[in-house]
């Protein structure tokens, strides 16, 4: 500071100068780009006076690096191209048939080459085909119409985003089997009481999967609903949704093939995320002398340790599980307690009868 006289204006305390600190730098974080993103650089700005120093300059998305169809950085698979199309009264498409597309591994994209949405796959829309061996239906799709898949003969893996028709198909629709073709049927006990039937009133539906199908993943939704997969005799592998947190009647009764994930003579269903999601069945339960379960699990199902009459002492259900479905331990009399935790939200008619 200096000071001057108020009458004549002379200086009598000089100003001197007070030499600039330098800017106190931090760092602005910045994030790489994607295949997709664009990212950015690190930036700095000053901690005292807030002024940008150096600033932060745009990586830009260098785009998949395709080899073989799939991305060498991050793994994303090419949509397929040259699928035929319709389009609906509302500017979206509904997937109509192969075109002109060679690929034997399908990648149904969300939007087409022309920019529009892709919400529907029509009825027989790769009915016969003998080539494709591997689809992947996006979580676009609304729709998948009955017989869209039928004959499909060298289909080995599916990915869906919902089991049925729709993510909220009913009765009959909401099998699996249904975007493969059905026949409407009399219900024959010897022949059909095993095979993949929809039930609508006094209706049966027998759906025609076909037989080289072996793995199955569904992306989305927290239920399985009744019957939903089940008479699929064929299948060896089914994943379902992280999210998923209830499983209906009989969805997966039947499955005589299926492969579960097994610990301590456990079978398991898996998510992506969690291996023991879902308490299946006990693998051998006449030989069973002891129940633990794990501690990642969220649902146990119907009769899943049904008469395991060699299986004795204490069970404790781990914290975590939400669902104790109905005939748990039906016939467990040797079972002498079974420790309950808060997190079950629902418990079956005669879980523990």
């Amino acid at each position: 500071d200096g000071k001057k006289c108020t009458v004549c204006g002379e200086t009598t305390v000089a100003q001197t100068v007070i030499a600039a600190k330098g800017h106190t730098e931090e760092t602005i974080p910045g994030y790489s780009a994607t295949c997709t993103k664009d990212g950015l650089t690190d930036g700095r700005k000053c901690t005292v006076c807030g002024e940008t120093t150096a600033p932060q300059t745009a990586i830009l998305a260098p785009g998949h690096n395709y080899v073989n169809k799939v991305c060498s950085v991050c793994g994303q698979r090419k949509f397929s191209e040259g699928l035929a199309y319709r389009e609906n009264s509302d500017g979206t498409v509904t997937l109509i048939g192969i075109g002109v597309c060679t690929d034997t591994e399908l990648i149904i994209p969300d939007v087409n080459e022309n920019g529009k949405r892709v919400t529907e796959i029509a009825s027989y829309a790769f009915y016969n085909n003998d080539k494709i061996t591997r689809v992947t239906v996006p979580g676009g799709i609304l729709k998948i119409c009955t017989a869209a898949f039928l004959e499909c003969s060298s289909l080995q893996s599916i990915t869906l985003p919902f089991i049925g028709e729709s993510r909220d198909a009913e009765s009959y629709k909401s099998h699996f089997g249904y975007i493969f073709g059905y026949a409407l049927t009399y219900y024959n006990y010897d022949y059909q009481y095993y095979a993949p039937i929809g039930i609508d009133q006094s209706h049966y539906y027998k759906y025609s999967i076909p037989e080289s199908l072996t793995n199955v993943e569904i992306t989305e939704g927290e239920h399985i609903k009744d019957m939903a997969f089940r008479g699929c005799e064929d299948i060896i592998s089914i994943t379902v949704p992280s999210e998923t947190r209830s499983v209906g009647f009989e969805a997966f009764l039947y499955c005589d093939s299926l492969v579960y994930n097994t610990r301590d003579g456990v079978g398991y269903i898996s998510s992506p995320t969690n291996t023991y999601l879902i308490l299946a069945k006990a693998i051998n339960p006449d030989k069973l002398t002891s129940i633990k379960i794990h501690a990642d699990t969220k649902i146990i199902l119907a009769n899943a340790f049904a008469d395991c009459y060699k299986a004795e002492g204490s069970v404790t259900i781990p914290y975590g599980v939400e669902r104790i479905e109905e005939g748990t331990f039906f016939g467990c009399n040797r079972i002498t307690s079974v420790s309950i935790p808060e997190s079950v939200k629902f418990i079956g008619a005669s879980a523990f009868s």
